[in-house]
């Protein structure tokens, strides 16, 4: 189950990913985090790979979790972000999801070209009590479609429905 961990907010933005041997949106998109950095903001930037516990603090502990695709698009940090209390920041879909989350409702997408990471980040943050709403509404989203237990009860029925209809 998700952690459902409220915190006061430490940081503008939190990522913690393999850059390396990555997909170049990451590549791009940590350049531009360091750029935040420098010009101010309060970038909370790690390498290594954190204990989930850790990892889920320094997500709620921050206003927006940059989460940008590695080796795929979809992973559960995008809804770890949200169950945790933060906005994630994503580059824009590449596939059809499941009861998606929506841009300016529970996320922020953004195209990745060079600019646009720190264009989206910087207007974000501009509002503060926006970003407060879209995580409540973003981290009841999660947990009513995307927490293990509603993955399952997806799976579960989708399979069920999917025989009955062959069964005829």
């Amino acid at each position: 189950m998700f952690p459902v961990v409220p915190a006061a907010k430490k940081s503008d933005v939190f990522f913690a990913g393999q850059v390396v041997a990555s997909s170049t949106v990451r590549q791009h998109g940590v350049a531009e985090l360091l750029k935040l950095r420098d010009a101010g903001l309060k970038i909370d930037y790690v390498e290594e790979r954190l204990p989930r516990d850790e990892f889920y603090r320094r997500c709620s502990e921050a206003w927006l979790v940059w989460s940008p695709e590695g080796l795929g698009w979809d992973c559960f940090r995008h809804y770890e972000a949200l169950a945790a209390g933060s906005v994630p920041v994503i580059n824009s879909p590449t596939i059809l999801r499941h009861q998606p989350l929506r841009h300016d409702e529970h996320a922020i997408f953004y195209d990745p070209h060079e600019g646009e990471l720190t264009r989206i980040i910087t207007a974000a943050l501009a509002d503060k009590g926006k970003l407060a709403e879209m995580s409540e509404r973003g981290q009841k989203h999660v947990m009513l479609h995307h927490a293990p237990d509603a993955i399952a009860r997806y799976v579960v029925q989708t399979t069920l429905d999917i025989a009955q209809s062959q069964a005829g």
